[in-house]
């Protein structure tokens, strides 16, 4: 059956996720979209009222047929949820704030080892983090609407879908603790130079 996660911080693609969804359910009246994601009650810009007030918007359009906002969840309950989940769409914003830029897309690389295809926006850090995994949409063309189309493709040629999810699997297996602490050592330390 087809079905959709989003475990991303809302204010980076939620909403027009959530615009399109009427016309996904057209084509898909049994996909659920489940959301892991929220806003935790320390980040300090949301006292700002734009911030409050995308908050606002984005909860009231959540509340439609098939999408279901768990909130922030256990990292295992999340990947057992990623597991049992076909797609992660990600679509681009028009005015993306500095502070929403992707830098590493942890989400990504959990779906990927869960073999949940995300279908992205190719900018931030995306494009590098995603490898080979497939799935990533050139900024300018990723509407929603667009990575949807990617998903119903992908959905009615199994086996392009299960070579995203061979690949993915295969990309994420690459980051590790032990080769991220190596390039922070690397980054702050510098190269070790070993005496003869």
């Amino acid at each position: 059956s087809h079905s959709f996660i989003w475990t991303s911080w809302p204010s980076r693609g939620l909403e027009p996720l959530l615009d399109e969804w009427p016309s996904i359910r057209e084509v898909w009246p049994d996909a659920p979209l489940d959301i892991y994601s929220g806003w935790p009650s320390t980040a300090p810009h949301l006292g700002d009222p734009q911030v409050r007030a995308e908050k606002e918007r984005i909860t009231l359009k959540a509340r439609q047929d098939g999408v279901v906002w768990h909130g922030r969840v256990p990292r295992l309950e999340l990947r057992q949820a990623m597991a049992q989940t076909q797609f992660f769409l990600y679509p681009k914003l028009d005015d993306i704030p500095p502070y929403m830029i992707e830098t590493f897309c942890a989400s990504l690389v959990e779906c990927q080892i869960a073999g949940c295809v995300m279908i992205a926006k190719g900018e931030g850090a995306i494009p590098e983090i995603m490898g080979d995994g497939g799935g990533g949409i050139p900024p300018e063309k990723a509407t929603a609407k667009r990575l949807f189309l990617e998903a119903a493709y992908l959905d009615s040629h199994p086996d392009k879908l299960a070579d995203y999810q061979r690949r993915g699997y295969a990309n994420a297996k690459k980051y590790t603790w032990a080769r991220a602490a190596q390039t922070v050592n690397e980054l702050v330390l510098g190269p070790v130079l070993v005496e003869a």
